[in-house]
């Protein structure tokens, strides 16, 4: 069987978990018959990751070292770089600090395959559940779209694909068609996975595996859910998440923006892509009957109340003549 498969891995300072991720990925079903190269790209690292990474390379000749040469800094444009490196027909993306469970591979790309139906010219992504996990392994949630309260449904209308992102990127596998479709990626992408995922809905193809394959770990600089729950806490995150909401949305638009003028075209009679970018032109009318339409809209009750509020709060701009 030909090896088939790039996983490209992004790291800074991830001495901590990253043997145990990589012996994780060694250790997967059909790993030496189906995996080309183990890329590692380092965003920098300060700390002994370059020596881990050296050293697994000695006994494994598939693991190679990149410095990010990209010239920019953060998560996306390490993984982005990553992926310019890539030649292999599929491709995984790899956190530094998760867990593969050893049917990922198997199960990801016998997907994958069977969603491409022969035809490796389409655009092809699919990607799976995973289990939310602490520091130590200890399961917390069991998947993490019923922590979200995600509904497995949500990715099949690009529309809704446009306002909130359900794909890590951590559990993804798709093809090089894709690849070639999504690249380069704009500045305003919001995230590179985002923006993949975007690309396989309006081009191609997606689906959901509804499993978890990987262990999720949360710790203190990767936190998925809250740990305290004190009345202080809980204020404080009440006040944390409404920024950071606010800032997500002017990501979201922006990323709605790029997507309008992408070279090769967007649904030109898109509602919610038009509702996206016009947003801060809407008047408050226009923006609550886009909510009570479902043209906005987003995948639970709390985000739903966000938005609403940031419907009515947020001022109207107007254009300039």
């Amino acid at each position: 069987m030909q090896k088939s498969i790039d996983i490209v891995l992004a790291t800074y300072n991830g001495e901590r978990y990253l043997k145990e991720q990589i012996e994780s990925i060694q250790s997967n079903q059909q790993y030496d018959m189906l995996v080309d190269r183990l890329i590692v790209v380092d965003d920098g690292s300060t700390d002994g990751t370059k020596q881990i990474v050296s050293a697994m390379a000695q006994v494994d000749d598939r693991i190679e070292w990149h410095l990010n040469q990209s010239g920019t800094r953060g998560t996306a444009a390490n993984f982005s770089f990553g992926l310019t490196l890539s030649t292999a027909p599929y491709l995984f993306l790899c956190d530094q600090d998760d867990v593969w469970l050893q049917h990922k591979i198997t199960t990801s790309h016998s997907a994958l395959l069977a969603l491409e139906n022969n035809d490796q010219n389409e655009p092809a992504l699919v990607f799976s559940d995973k289990n939310i996990v602490d520091d130590s392994l200890k399961l917390l949630c069991s998947s993490y779209f019923k922590l979200k309260r995600i509904d497995y449904s949500w990715h099949k209308t690009f529309s809704q694909l446009l306002q909130q992102n359900v794909a890590s990127g951590c559990t993804m596998h798709f093809n090089q068609a894709l690849l070639s479709q999504s690249i380069p990626m704009p500045k305003k992408a919001y995230m590179h996975d985002w923006w993949l995922v975007l690309m396989a809905s309006q081009y191609g193809k997606i689906e959901l595996i509804p499993e978890p394959l990987i262990l999720y770990r949360q710790h203190d600089k990767n936190v998925v859910g809250a740990k305290a729950n004190s009345i202080f806490s809980r204020v404080f995150r009440a006040r944390a998440g409404w920024t950071g909401f606010k800032k997500s949305f002017q990501k979201i638009q922006d990323q709605a923006s790029a997507l309008s003028l992408y070279k090769d075209g967007i649904e030109s009679d898109n509602l919610t892509l038009k509702a996206l970018v016009e947003f801060y032109h809407l008047s408050r009318r226009q923006r609550l009957g886009a909510i009570n339409n479902k043209i906005l809209t987003r995948s639970n009750f709390i985000g739903r109340c966000a938005l609403f509020v940031l419907a009515l709060m947020t001022p109207v701009e107007h254009k300039a003549d």
